[in-house]
């Protein structure tokens, strides 16, 4: 299919770059052009006649992002080819396009704005239609038992201090919420509502998780500290997909911007994520928030994460700090280093868990990680003690 043959639709937000896209399809002869400033307008078109054969979308919108929108084409089985063409990360572009095909769409290409002509044209060029599937909703059983300890306040967000290796100063907190059976003793969040039917449970865990992170946050807050967090949020939270526009709106309801954020996935064997999961992820990156993995090993064979997951951090497991700067240490501290080198590669930032001695917390520095938490940066703190810590780097 030549770009004469097609009707191209242009979904763009910003004015000036909507129509120079448009006046670009134009000078190359598309057959036909329509243009919308959001993913309702655009949606409204896609019902209507004549039908775009591709479709260009940036991911940065306000209101529909566009990895929603591109959601709801897979919904509702529109048969459109799509260009996604955003000034967004390399790796975000390549995580809204691995969620795109996993919807089932026809996906062109993810090409980096200002766009080309020539790349324009290459990209429309490779329209072959295809049918798209629609995505299966997880059910929706409630975690009741974490509904009752939210209710009743018994549900506790430990702060872990983490400090920056280069410069020796306080640089983060890791929020993770637990709660206390009688039987079992603390149960971590993260680990409990990783099924779908705690979806529910999970999403709630997450907002409070988040809520007590922004507090922390202004206690600490000071022109000079840069200092942020990472939210552990349960895994059930992300086949929500309202999941991004939930955590944004609790962050700047806490008076936080959500660039201060990174949201944590415990790491699991059955990375990669499904298509819907996949999306929330990418959209919590349009958002602006990062994107971790927690509890990464040195034998992972995924080094950096899943291929399509666009991540920002990953925090090393204590397993892999354990033993670092004992006699018999070697072999462990070859594969840690290898393992910190190919994360920072990617440029992803390495947090090392455990370092529960100076000499660890000296070594994973020395093998070039950005961040240390464990016994020899500061035990995990309460709220109200947060403010105190900041004050003080660790000996």
């Amino acid at each position: 299919m030549t770009l004469a043959d097609c009707t191209v639709m242009v979904v763009e937000d910003h004015e000036f770059q909507r129509r120079t896209m448009l006046q670009i399809l134009a000078n190359l002869g598309a057959g036909r052009l329509l243009e919308a400033e959001d993913g309702d307008v655009a949606l409204a078109l896609l019902s209507g006649e004549p039908k775009p054969d591709v479709v260009v979308v940036d991911l940065d919108m306000p209101g529909m992002d566009g990895v929603e929108f591109l959601r709801h084409v897979s919904e509702r089985s529109i048969d459109t080819a799509i260009v996604i063409a955003s000034g967004l990360d390399d790796d975000v572009l390549r995580a809204a396009e691995t969620t795109a095909r996993a919807y089932g769409l026809e996906v062109l290409g993810a090409v980096r704005k200002p766009l080309t002509a020539r790349r324009l044209l290459e990209v429309v060029g490779l329209h072959r239609p295809l049918s798209p599937r629609g995505i299966q909703q997880p059910s929706e059983t409630p975690a009741q038992t974490w509904a009752d300890a939210l209710r009743d306040g018994r549900v506790t967000v430990a702060l872990t201090p983490r400090v920056d290796l280069l410069s020796g100063r306080p640089a983060g907190l890791q929020a993770r919420a637990w709660r206390v059976d009688d039987d079992l003793g603390p149960i971590d969040a993260a680990t409990e509502l990783a099924e779908a039917w705690a979806r529910p449970a999970a999403i709630d865990v997450a907002e409070h998780v988040v809520d007590v992170a922004c507090e922390a946050l202004l206690e600490v807050d000071g022109p000079a500290l840069g200092i942020d967090a990472t939210v552990i949020v349960p895994p059930a939270a992300c086949s929500d997909l309202a999941l991004a526009d939930r955590l944004t709106a609790r962050a700047r309801a806490g008076g936080i911007d959500p660039r201060r954020f990174c949201v944590a996935l415990p790491r699991r064997p059955e990375l990669p994520v499904a298509a819907a999961e996949l999306d929330v992820l990418t959209r919590l990156r349009v958002r602006g928030f990062g994107l971790g993995l927690d509890g990464f090993t040195t034998g992972d064979a995924t080094i950096g994460g899943p291929d399509g997951l666009p991540l920002t951090e990953v925090v090393l497991a204590r397993d892999a700090i354990a033993g670092v700067a004992g006699p018999d240490g070697a072999q462990r501290t070859e594969a840690l280093e290898a393992t910190i080198r190919a994360l920072r590669e990617r440029g992803v930032r390495v947090v090392a868990d455990g370092c529960d001695t100076a000499a660890e917390r000296d070594l994973v520095a020395q093998l070039g990680a950005d961040r240390a938490q464990g016994r020899s940066v500061g035990a995990p703190l309460s709220i109200d003690r947060i403010a105190g810590w900041a004050g003080a780097a660790p000996g």
